[in-house]
């Protein structure tokens, strides 16, 4: 084989390995099903909602929405002073133990509020739907914890 015959396939050889290797990474299969997951999707498509259960569905995401936006409001507030008192050479023992108490209450009351509004998600389903809603939990608590999915490969 000529050497210019050789360099010539090894040239298009590494082309198309080239172009394999970008179309692999630019595969919604490899960069996680394009984009994140958005559990309303999910909980429309999963529990086969019918219009009026989308509706009502949209009046409980508005509601929900505006109780954390409201919780993480406060929430703003007590870290804005937890990292203040780091700034002080002397900090008060009670004001700390005040601060994170008041963290930890609205982390609870997020999560609360967050219990109560997929209560009453299961509550509108139809019985089929309610056991749709109990197989959707667990993919509706990684998408709200920020955890990929489980065959997604970026991890």
């Amino acid at each position: 084989m000529k050497r210019e015959t050789f360099l010539i396939l090894a040239i298009v050889f590494l082309v198309l390995l080239n172009l394999g290797t970008l179309g692999f990474l630019f595969s919604k299969r490899y960069i996680g099903g394009g984009g994140p997951r958005k559990p309303d999707k999910l909980i429309i498509e999963g529990l086969k909602l019918n219009d009026g259960q989308k509706l009502q569905f949209e009046n409980l995401k508005k509601d929900h929405r505006s109780q954390i936006n409201d919780i993480e409001k406060g929430e703003k507030a007590y870290h804005k002073a937890y990292f203040d008192l780091l700034k002080t050479a002397s900090s008060d023992s009670l004001m700390i133990d005040s601060v994170i108490k008041s963290l930890s209450k609205a982390k609870y009351e997020k999560d609360i509020a967050t219990y109560k509004h997929f209560q009453k998600l299961r509550l509108m389903c139809e019985p089929k739907q309610q056991i749709l809603f109990d197989s959707l939990v667990d993919e509706m608590g990684k998408i709200l914890m920020h955890l990929p999915a489980k065959n997604k490969r970026r991890e």
